[in-house]
C-alpha cells in the first residue's frame, strides 16, 4: 500500500471522528502511523485539525501544535494564513471592499488578542504614519 493511501485512510478516519462530534487527538493519530509516514501525515493533519476546529469555533493557537516541533507550529500559522486569506477572497468577491478584516473565531494570535491580514501578507505592527 502507498504512502498517500496510507495517509489518506487514517485522514479519513480523523474526519470522522470530527463529523461525530468528537474532537480527535492529532498525536493519538500520528501514532497509528510508520515512522516513514509520519512527516507527510502530520502535514495533513494539522490541516484537517485546524479547518474543522475554524468550522466550530474552536479557539486555534499555532503555538499548540509545538509538541510536534517549531516546524509544526510554522506549518500551523501558515495553514492558519491561508485560511485567513481565503475567507478574504470570499468576502471581497462578495462586494465587500474591505481591506481590513476583523478578527474571526476560530482564529487566536497566541502574541497578541487579534490577527489582521492585507491579501496574502498578515500585519504584525505599525512602523510609521503619515505621508502617503
Amino acid at each position: 500500500m502507498s504512502v498517500n493511501r496510507r495517509v489518506d485512510q487514517i485522514c479519513d478516519e480523523f474526519e470522522a471522528r470530527w463529523n461525530a462530534k468528537e474532537q480527535p487527538s492529532v498525536f493519538d493519530f500520528l501514532k497509528l502511523a510508520a515512522r516513514a509516514d509520519q512527516v507527510v501525515l502530520l502535514r495533513e493533519l494539522l490541516a484537517l485539525d485546524i479547518e474543522y476546529r475554524t468550522r466550530l469555533a474552536i479557539p486555534v493557537v499555532a503555538q499548540e501544535y509545538a509538541v510536534f516541533g517549531q516546524k509544526a507550529v510554522r506549518l500551523a500559522r501558515k495553514t492558519i494564513a491561508e485560511l485567513r486569506s481565503s475567507e478574504l477572497n470570499a468576502e471581497q468577491s462578495g462586494g465587500d471592499d474591505t481591506t481590513f478584516v476583523s478578527e474571526k473565531p476560530g482564529f487566536v494570535d497566541e502574541a497578541a488578542s487579534r490577527i489582521r491580514y492585507f491579501g496574502d501578507y498578515e500585519l504584525l505592527n505599525e512602523f510609521a504614519r503619515g505621508g502617503m
